[in-house]
C-alpha cells in the first residue's frame, strides 16, 4: 500500500478545501496555550476547541471537544482542562495540538466523505453527521462518474432527507449548497490521485450555506497500482462459445471419472462441431478416436476443455498454444482457491496463455453450455438432458448454483442463450462476459451469481455497456455479511468487495439485485414471461378474504399500492359478484358461486380490473382451490391473461399458496406453458413486482418500453 499520512484537523485541511471553493469555519492549530491566546483575537467569539491527534478518531468520546468559549478567561481554562482530560482518557495518544475554531451557528449536521476503493476508485458517502454517524448509519453512496442529477439523488437517498427538506416546520437546509459541495469534492479528488480518504464531519447545513466544521484527510505515499488490463478479442469469445472444433484434454472411458461424464454430456447433447478426445493411455474413448496429445490432432482446434491433474497444467497449456487453440475451459481445480502454490501456478498458467494468444475460462469451473450450438461442455450430473434455447445468459462463479438455475428454469419452460461457469476468473472474468453479452443479439437478460470482481472499473464499464444496450442485468452478490465475504474468498480466491459499494453500483446502472437463487429465478420468470409493471399499482382478485388481507398488508409494507377502483369498475364487478367490490377483490360470493367452476368469474373480474388506469399489475391469487377445480381455475387465468397481455399490455401474476411444490403440478404446467408467473407465497410475488416497478433509471425505462412492445 505504500506509506500513509494523515491530515488530522480542519486547520490543516483548510487550504486544500478552500482552494476548491469549499466553505470552512475559520480557525487555526494551536501548539500551546500561549499560541491559542495570542491568535484568538483574529477570530470571532464564541470559539470551539478540538483535540488534534492521529490516534483519536472520536474526539467527543474522550472529552476532546469544548464548545461555547466566549472570552480569554474561558479559553485559558478550557484549553488546560481539555489537555488534562485527554491525558486521563487517552494517555498514550500523540497530540498534534488543539484546533481553535469559530463556532459555526446551529444547523443540521451531515457527513460527507470519500474513500478510494482499490477496485472501483473514488466512492463518496453522504449522510446525517456528527456524533450519530455510526449509530444511525443513515448514509447513501455514490460512484464516479456522477452528474449533478446523480449527486442530488444521492443526497435525497438518505432517510434523514425529510429533516434537511424542512420536516415539521423546520427551515429547509441548503440542498443546492450540499450538491455543490459534493461536486467540488469530486473535483478535488480528481485533481489529486494520492488522496485516499476524506472525512468531512460534521458539515453544518443551514438555510443558505453548508460549512465544513471538521475534517480528516488520508494521503497515500505513492501512486495507486494500476490494475492490469488485457484486451479481449471477439474471436476468442467466439471460439469459446461457438467453436467449430473442440478437444477434451483428459477425456476418459472410465465412468467414475469427470472426464468421462464431460465427454458423454458433449456427445449426448449433440454438439454440432468436431470432437477430439485427448488421453495419453487410450486410443478410443466413447466411440471416438483418441489422441495422446492435442498436437497430434490433424485438424485445427478452436476450443480446448481441460480436465487433467494440476501438475500437468503448464505442459497442457503450452501444447494448446502450440496447436493454435484460441480459447480454453480450464475445469481443473487446485489453484488460487486452495493455497499459495496454487496461486503461483495459476498466475504462471495465465501468463503463458496470454503471451500465446489463448484466453481461459476458469480454472476451477464446471464448464459452459450454449444451446444454440448444442454445446454442453459440463461434467455436472444434474444437468438436464435437454436445455431449451432462450434469451437468458447465466454467468455464475459457482458451478453448483449454475446447475441448479438451469434445472429451475427448465421446470418453468425458460430457455437460456448461454451458461458460463467462470470459476476463479484467473483470466476471463465476469466483466468480459458482460461486455460480450451486451453485444449479443440473442441475449436480452444477463443473470449473475457472483462473489467478486478483479477489476472494478472494467466491471462498471461493462454494466454501462449493458445499460446502453438495453439489457436487463440481475445479480446475486455473495459477501453481504462479513462471514459471507470470508466464504466467498475461500471458495474462489477472489476478494469479495464491499457490499455497500456494490449496492451503489447496482443501483446506478439499474441492476436488479437478488439475495439468493430463489430470487434470481423469480425475477427471471417475471421478466421472461410478462410485460413489465409500469408503476406500483396492483389489482388483486382471489376467492379468499384472508389471502387478500395478507396481500394488502405485505403490499403496504413494501411500498406497493392498491388503488381505489373507479365507479365504472365497481358497478361492473357488482353485476358479476352481487356485492360492491373494492381492491383487493373477493370473488367468492353467493351470486358468483354458480359460475365459479367454469372460471368465468375470474376472467371477467380480471378484465375489468386490468383496464383501470391506476392498476399496473393484475394479481390472481388462490388460497384454497385444489383438484380438478384448480385446473379449471388455471385455464381461466390463461384466458384472462391472454386478453390483458395483448390488449392492455399489463402483466398478470399468480399467487398459488396451496403447495410449495407447485412446480410439479398440472396447474403449474398449464401456467408456465402460457408464460404466467406462479409464486407459492405472497412475499415472493410482491417482492418481484416491487423490484421491477422500482427500476426507474433511464435505461430501465427504455428496457421496459422495449419489452412491452416485444410482448
Amino acid at each position: 500500500m505504500g506509506t500513509q499520512s494523515h491530515v488530522d484537523d480542519l486547520s490543516q485541511c483548510r487550504d486544500l478545501l478552500t482552494k476548491h471553493g469549499v466553505l470552512c469555519s475559520r480557525g487555526f492549530l494551536a501548539v500551546s496555550l500561549t499560541d491559542a491566546l495570542d491568535r484568538a483575537s483574529n477570530l470571532k467569539w464564541p470559539l470551539v476547541l478540538k483535540i488534534v491527534s492521529p490516534d483519536i478518531f472520536h474526539k467527543s468520546e474522550v472529552g476532546g471537544v469544548r464548545l461555547g468559549i466566549t472570552n480569554y478567561s474561558n479559553l485559558r481554562h478550557s484549553y488546560s482542562d481539555l489537555l488534562k482530560t485527554i491525558h486521563e482518557h487517552a494517555p498514550s495518544a500523540r497530540i498534534s495540538g488543539v484546533a481553535v475554531e469559530e463556532m459555526v451557528p446551529e444547523g443540521t449536521e451531515v457527513i460527507l466523505g470519500m474513500k478510494r476503493d482499490p477496485q472501483f476508485g473514488p466512492v463518496y458517502l453522504f449522510g446525517m453527521g456528527g456524533i450519530y454517524t455510526e449509530i444511525l448509519k443513515d448514509v447513501s453512496i455514490g460512484i464516479e462518474p456522477m452528474t449533478l442529477e446523480e449527486i442530488r439523488k444521492m443526497v435525497k437517498g438518505i432517510k434523514g432527507y425529510e429533516i434537511l427538506a424542512g420536516a415539521r416546520g423546520r427551515k429547509p437546509a441548503a440542498i443546492d449548497q450540499i450538491v455543490d459541495l459534493i461536486s467540488k469534492l469530486c473535483q478535488l479528488v480528481a485533481d489529486d490521485p494520492l488522496l485516499r480518504e476524506i472525512d468531512l464531519n460534521p458539515v453544518i447545513v443551514r438555510e443558505h450555506e453548508a460549512i465544513v466544521a471538521d475534517a480528516k484527510i488520508l494521503y497515500e505515499g505513492r501512486e495507486p497500482n494500476e490494475v492490469e488490463y488485457f484486451p479481449l478479442q471477439e474471436s476468442s469469445m467466439e471460439a469459446l462459445l461457438h467453436p467449430n472444433s473442440m478437444a477434451i484434454v483428459g477425456a476418459s472411458s472410465d465412468s467414475s471419472k469427470l472426464g468421462s461424464r464431460l465427454l458423454r454430456n458433449i456427445i449426448e447433447h449433440g454438439f454440432l462441431g468436431r470432437i477430439y478426445p485427448i488421453n495419453l493411455r487410450e486410443t478410443v474413448v466413447q466411440g471416438k478416436r483418441c489422441y495422446a496429445h492435442i498436437g497430434d490432432v490433424p485438424d485445427p482446434i478452436d476450443l480446448a476443455i481441460v480436465i487433467v491433474p494440476r501438475s500437468s497444467i503448464l505442459e497442457v497449456t503450452k501444447e494448446c498454444i502450440k496447436k493454435g487453440v484460441r480459447a480454453c475451459v480450464m475445469i481443473t481445480g487446485g489453484f488460487a482457491e486452495t493455497d499459495r502454490e496454487g496461486q503461483v501456478l495459476q498466475e504462471t498458467m495465465v501468463s503463458i496463455a496470454r503471451k500465446g494468444g489463448m484466453r481461459i475460462c476458469g480454472p476451477n469451473c464446471e464448464g459452459i453450455i450454449v444451446p444454440s450450438a448444442n454445446l454442453c461442455a459440463d461434467f455436472g450430473s444434474a444437468i438436464p438432458s435437454s436445455i431449451a434455447q432462450g434469451e437468458i445468459a447465466l454467468i455464475t462463479q459457482s458451478g453448483g448454483i449454475g446447475s441448479a438455475l438451469l434445472c429451475y428454469l427448465g421446470e418453468r419452460n425458460i430457455g437460456v442463450s448461454t451458461w458460463i461457469s467462470c470459476g476463479n476468473m484467473a483470466d476471463l472474468e465476469i466483466s468480459d462476459y458482460l461486455a460480450y453479452f451486451s453485444r449479443d443479439p440473442s441475449t436480452s437478460v444477463i443473470c449473475l451469481f457472483m462473489e467478486g470482481v478483479k477489476n472494478g472499473q472494467k466491471f462498471v464499464q461493462a454494466l454501462d455497456a449493458c445499460a446502453n444496450a438495453k439489457k436487463f442485468v440481475i445479480a446475486s452478490k455473495l459477501g453481504r455479511s462479513k462471514l459471507g465475504a470470508e466464504v466467498a474468498r475461500s471458495h474462489t480466491g477472489t476478494l469479495a468487495g464491499s457490499n455497500e459499494v456494490y449496492e451503489a453500483i447496482f443501483k446506478k446502472y439499474g441492476v436488479l439485485r437478488a439475495n439468493d437463487v430463489e430470487d434470481l429465478v423469480d425475477l427471471i420468470m417475471a421478466i421472461n414471461f410478462q410485460p413489465l409493471p409500469r408503476g406500483f399499482g396492483i389489482g388483486v382478485i382471489s376467492g379468499s378474504g384472508g389471502l387478500n388481507g395478507m396481500i394488502a398488508d405485505t403490499a403496504t409494507e413494501i411500498g406497493l399500492e392498491l388503488p381505489k377502483l373507479s365507479d365504472r369498475a365497481i358497478a361492473s364487478l357488482e353485476e358479476i359478484l352481487g356485492v360492491k367490490a373494492s381492491n383487493p377483490i373477493d370473488e367468492y360470493t353467493p351470486k358468483a358461486t354458480s359460475v365459479y367452476e367454469e372460471g368465468l368469474v375470474i376472467k371477467k373480474c380480471a378484465e375489468i380490473v386490468a383496464v383501470e388506469p391506476n392498476i399496473d399489475t393484475v394479481i390472481l391469487a388462490n388460497g384454497g382451490i385444489g383438484g380438478k377445480l384448480a385446473e379449471i381455475y388455471a385455464k381461466a387465468i390463461v384466458e384472462a391473461q391472454s386478453s390483458i397481455r395483448f390488449q392492455v399490455g399489463k402483466p398478470v401474476y399468480t399467487i398459488w399458496t396451496m403447495s410449495g411444490t407447485i412446480s410439479h403440478s398440472e396447474v403449474s404446467r398449464i401456467l408456465y406453458q402460457n408464460k404466467i408467473p406462479v409464486y407459492p407465497s405472497v412475499s415472493r410475488a410482491l417482492k418481484v413486482i416491487r423490484a421491477l416497478a422500482e427500476s426507474s433509471s433511464s435505461q430501465a425505462k427504455d428496457i421496459r418500453k422495449q419489452n412491452n412492445n416485444k410482448k
